[in-house]
């Protein structure tokens, strides 16, 4: 015999059977309407323990090696702003300059890299931009100083080219390298 559930849109009477006639009071029926109960406060209890929002807690900024922790509490002291807001992205930048250079071995047959996925949610206006950029500064400036080396070392290789092409067949040595440009970041 197929087992019988509750249907509120045919009934309104959880005590009623399935086929509308009233619960007769048979230990059966009784055990299953317990059973229902039963699974309907749990499933309500999972529910509100999936939705609910924990705590705020700060970001223990002091985990962080020493010298990305000094920065981060004088960058959010500076742009006044919860030190989370540069401390994740912080944690994403050096997360991407380990790259796959070292890898955590887990158990013995599972290995991963040290990547890190960062998210950060918070009202707008609270500060995320520029605890995003005061986090990313250090990297903006490797990438300045890298195009500028590139736009000298470019003159140069253009200039040693021109050079080159001058030159007469059995003269010429081996061809101008152009140079390539260093980057720290990627899109």
């Amino acid at each position: 015999m197929p087992a019988k559930h509750f249907d509120p849109g045919r009934s309104g009477n959880p005590f009623d059977n399935d086929d509308g006639t009233p619960f007769d009071g048979g230990e059966a029926q009784m055990e299953r309407v317990q059973a229902r109960r039963i699974i309907r406060e749990r499933r309500e209890a999972a529910e509100e323990a999936l939705y609910a929002i924990p705590a705020w807690e700060p970001f223990p900024v002091d985990a962080l090696p020493r010298f990305v922790c000094e920065y981060v509490r004088a960058a959010a002291a500076a742009i006044d702003c919860d030190p989370a807001f540069i401390a994740h992205p912080a944690l994403a930048v050096l997360s991407a300059a380990i790259g796959n250079s070292y890898r955590v071995q887990i158990k013995r047959n599972w290995i991963e890299p040290c990547t890190g996925w960062f998210v950060l949610i918070s009202p707008s206006g609270a500060g995320k931009t520029p605890g995003q950029d005061a986090a990313l500064r250090p990297v903006h400036n490797l990438e300045r100083e890298a195009r500028d080396r590139h736009k000298s070392r470019l003159s140069e290789y253009e200039a040693e080219l021109e050079t080159y092409k001058g030159q007469k067949r059995g003269e010429k040595g081996e061809k101008p390298r152009r140079p390539t440009m260093t980057r720290s970041l990627s899109a």
